[in-house]
């Protein structure tokens, strides 16, 4: 077999991942209302009891016959322009869901796996994220697991508790920085997903 064709392996790998994050990304899309999406109206919450009145008479005469102009301006001024802001955001969200779905429903039949045949190499080549949907993500990698290892071997991974075990190890190199130690470093991490697929990669043999 020519080392650059795709085994049922890589297929079913393929497939299964493309397929799962199709359906979250429809059911995402499907939550797409454009005219009742949800927006918040700045002129919203706005509260007399909230208003802080002036003691001095003249000032606070002056705040009540000002505050109708205010709350009008805000109306006519803010409100269009941050619901057309809002609009546009919902429509780029939308947009890049969409290229994100065509990624997904891409044909596989001509498809060029990676050379490096680990868990790690085939999830980048296939340009799988390692935060949105993050349980379709989970479930990817445990039945990726199970078709190239075997349904033994995956289960002994156990994949939540390893991945609770990576996130309280980030979080316990960063306690003195959030707990305000003076001069504690930072450190910044790879989301738990994508180290615990390096880990297994090193860990398990290559499956081909």
């Amino acid at each position: 077999m020519n080392k650059n064709t795709p085994d049922e392996i890589e297929l079913k790998c393929c497939s299964y991942a493309n397929s799962t994050k199709k359906l979250c990304i429809e059911k995402e899309l499907n939550e797409f209302k454009i005219l009742k999406v949800p927006f918040e109206n700045p002129a919203e919450g706005i509260s007399l009891k909230e208003i802080e009145w002036n003691k001095n008479i003249i000032k606070r005469i002056l705040q009540v016959l000002f505050l109708p102009l205010i709350l009008l301006l805000t109306h006519i001024i803010a409100v269009p322009f941050v619901y057309i802001l809002h609009l546009l955001n919902t429509w780029i969200e939308k947009r890049d869901l969409k290229k994100s779905l065509n990624k997904h429903t891409m044909d596989i039949s001509n498809w060029q796996p990676p050379r490096c045949k680990t868990i790690f190499e085939l999830w980048n080549y296939l340009e799988l994220d390692y935060s949105d949907h993050y349980d379709a993500l989970k479930n990817i990698l445990n039945e990726w697991l199970t078709i190239i290892y075997g349904e033994e071997i995956s289960q002994n991974i156990e994949i939540d508790s390893r991945l609770k075990e990576i996130a309280e190890s980030h979080s316990k190199a960063n306690k003195d920085y959030y707990d305000g130690v003076p001069g504690a470093p930072h450190f910044t991490f790879a989301s738990p997903l994508e180290t615990l697929i390096r880990n297994l990669s090193d860990e398990l043999p290559n499956y081909r």
